[in-house]
C-alpha cells in the first residue's frame, strides 16, 4: 500500500482531538515528529478555533472540565501540581488552550502565590518566574504576539510611586525571554478594575470610568476603543469575554437585569447587539454578592454558562430558565474559565512540546 502523502496525513490528523493525537504520537517516529511540529500545532489550533464550537469550561478545587455544548461530559483533571491541604488554585487567565493559574494559601491573595502556565488537554505546565515588584491587587492576562511568534503574560496592579501616589503598573513576560519587564505606568483612575480578555492582538478591560481600555500586546501601548452600549448610564458588575472571535460584555445598571451584548464587528460601536437579559430572580440572593459572571456562550449561541457565588448555571436564552451544573468551586475563589483543547505548549517554545 502506498504511503499517504505528508500534507494529506497532516490535514487528516489536524482534525482530530488532542486526546487521540497524544496516543498517535506513539505510532511511529514520523508521526511523533509531525504531531509535535510547530506548523502542525498551529494548524490544529486554527481548526479548533474556527471549526465546530469546542469550548469547554474549566473549574478548580477540584479540577473539572465541562463540555459547553452537551454539558454531559464532565472530566476530572489532574493538574500535576503539588497543592497542599491549606492551598487552593485560582484560575487567572485563558487563551489558546493555555491557563494561567496561581497556587496560594487560604490567607494569601493570588499575587502572593506561585504562578503557573498549564495546558489542561496535554497536562504540560511550567512555573513562571516571580516578579520583583509587589502589586496589589494584581491581575494576569495571556495573549499571543504574532510579531515575535510567542505568547506573552501581562500582569498589572497597584503600587505607590516615590510621592506615595497610587499608580497602575503593567509588566509583560514573553515566554521565550522568561523575564518580567515593566511596560507602562498609568493613573489609577483610568486603569482596569478586573482581569481582561485577549482579542485581535490586544488585551481589553473595562476601567474605573466604565469604558473599555485596550492594550496592544504587540506594540505594548494603549489604544482607543469605542464605548460600551450603556447609553450614558452608570453601570457596575461589568465583565468582558470573547465568543467566536467577538467581544462580549455583561453588565447591569442599578435595579435592572444583567445585559449581555456582543460586538459583531470589532472596533465598530454600531455593531453592538444585545444577546440577552438575565435576572437574579431564580438565584439565591445575597446582598454581598448581587451579581453574576458570564463564563461562556454555549449550545451554539442559545445558552450561557454563568457563575453565581461558587456555583455554575446554564441559562437558556430562549426559555429564560436556569439549570445548575453539577460542579462546585472554592467558596472564596469560585473561578471558572472557558478554554479550548489544543496542543499549544506552555514550555519555552510555545508551539513545541
Amino acid at each position: 500500500m502506498a504511503a499517504i502523502p505528508d500534507e494529506i496525513l497532516s490535514d487528516i490528523l489536524s482534525r482530530l482531538p488532542v486526546k487521540t493525537l497524544s496516543r498517535f504520537k506513539s505510532v511511529s517516529r514520523s508521526w511523533l515528529s509531525l504531531i509535535s511540529s510547530p506548523g502542525f500545532v498551529k494548524d490544529h489550533l486554527r481548526r479548533a478555533l474556527a471549526g465546530t464550537p469546542s469550548t469547554r469550561v474549566l473549574t478548580a478545587n477540584p479540577f473539572k472540565s465541562i463540555d459547553c455544548e452537551t454539558l454531559e461530559e464532565i472530566i476530572d483533571l489532574d493538574v500535576g501540581l503539588r497543592v497542599g491541604d491549606n492551598e487552593w488554585v485560582h484560575l487567572l487567565a485563558s487563551h489558546d488552550g493555555l491557563i494561567v493559574l496561581a497556587v496560594m494559601k487560604d490567607d494569601v491573595l493570588p499575587e502572593g502565590g506561585d504562578i503557573y502556565l498549564w495546558n489542561p488537554a496535554t497536562g504540560l505546565f511550567r512555573q513562571l518566574p516571580k516578579p520583583a515588584l509587589d502589586l496589589s491587587p494584581c491581575y494576569y492576562e495571556l495573549g499571543f504576539d504574532s510579531k515575535i511568534d510567542d505568547y506573552k503574560v501581562l500582569r498589572h496592579g497597584c503600587c505607590f510611586d516615590s510621592r506615595d501616589n497610587v499608580e497602575l503598573v503593567f509588566e509583560v513576560l514573553p515566554l521565550r525571554a522568561n523575564a518580567w519587564r515593566q511596560v507602562s505606568r498609568e493613573p489609577l483612575f483610568d486603569g482596569p478594575v478586573s482581569a481582561g480578555v485577549f482579542l485581535n492582538k490586544a488585551i481589553h478591560w473595562i476601567n474605573t470610568t466604565g469604558r473599555i481600555v485596550a492594550f496592544d500586546l504587540e506594540n505594548e501601548n494603549f489604544m482607543g476603543f469605542p464605548p460600551l452600549p450603556v447609553n450614558g448610564k452608570s453601570i457596575f458588575c461589568h465583565r468582558l469575554s470573547v465568543h467566536l472571535g467577538c467581544l462580549v460584555t455583561c453588565h447591569r445598571y442599578i435595579d435592572s437585569p444583567f445585559q449581555a451584548w456582543i460586538m459583531e464587528e470589532y472596533g465598530v460601536e454600531s455593531s453592538w447587539t444585545k444577546l440577552f437579559d438575565i435576572t437574579l430572580d431564580n438565584f439565591p440572593i445575597h446582598d454581598y454578592y448581587p451579581y453574576i459572571t458570564l463564563i461562556a456562550i454555549a449550545r451554539r449561541g442559545k445558552a450561557a454558562v454563568v457563575r453565581y457565588q461558587s456555583s455554575l448555571f446554564l441559562y437558556d436564552m430562549q426559555k429564560e430558565t436556569y439549570e445548575q451544573l453539577p460542579v462546585e468551586g472554592h467558596p472564596v475563589w469560585p473561578e471558572a474559565k472557558a478554554y479550548v483543547q489544543t496542543l499549544v505548549s506552555p514550555l519555552t517554545e510555545g508551539f513545541l512540546d
